[in-house]
């Protein structure tokens, strides 16, 4: 277990799409209005969304919550992208790199026990964004 966790940081702090937090040297840059429906990429809000106790917690959240796979053997990692909706619900989860139906799974059950999020701003209103995140699955050895 530890070594599924050890490796999950890892792998997510080097190779996180996820969107950044701190905000220290990013300028949000609004490039269009928020069509409706649309989700805005983290760009074109003026506040990104945010996990409550930021993107730390959030990575604590899947490690914890996060099982490999029964009757699976393939190690490795998915990349999704989700949307933070305007109520702070993930939604749309989407997956650019798949390891396979069980994994998916696996990784949509997670997150939809995810708690809401703070959602992204744009105007000073709340609007639908998208977040790219990795997930990594390694057996326990």
């Amino acid at each position: 277990m530890s070594t599924l966790l050890f490796l999950f940081f890892i792998t997510a702090s080097l190779f996180s799409f996820g969107q950044v937090t701190s905000g220290v040297g990013q300028v949000p840059v609004p490039t269009r209005a928020a069509p409706k429906g649309d989700a805005l990429e983290v760009n074109e809000v003026d506040a990104m969304a945010a996990y409550p106790g930021g993107m730390r917690a959030m990575q604590e959240f899947i490690a914890k919550n996060l099982k490999f796979p029964k009757n699976e053997t393939l190690e490795g990692r998915e990349i999704i992208a989700f949307n933070i909706n305007v109520d702070g619900n993930v939604g749309d989860i989407r997956f650019l790199r798949s390891l396979g139906a069980a994994y998916d799974m696996e990784v949509i059950r997670v997150f939809r026990m995810m708690p809401k999020w703070t959602p992204a701003e744009l105007n000073g209103v709340p609007v639908k964004s998208v977040i790219n995140q990795p997930i990594t699955f390694t057996s326990k050895r």
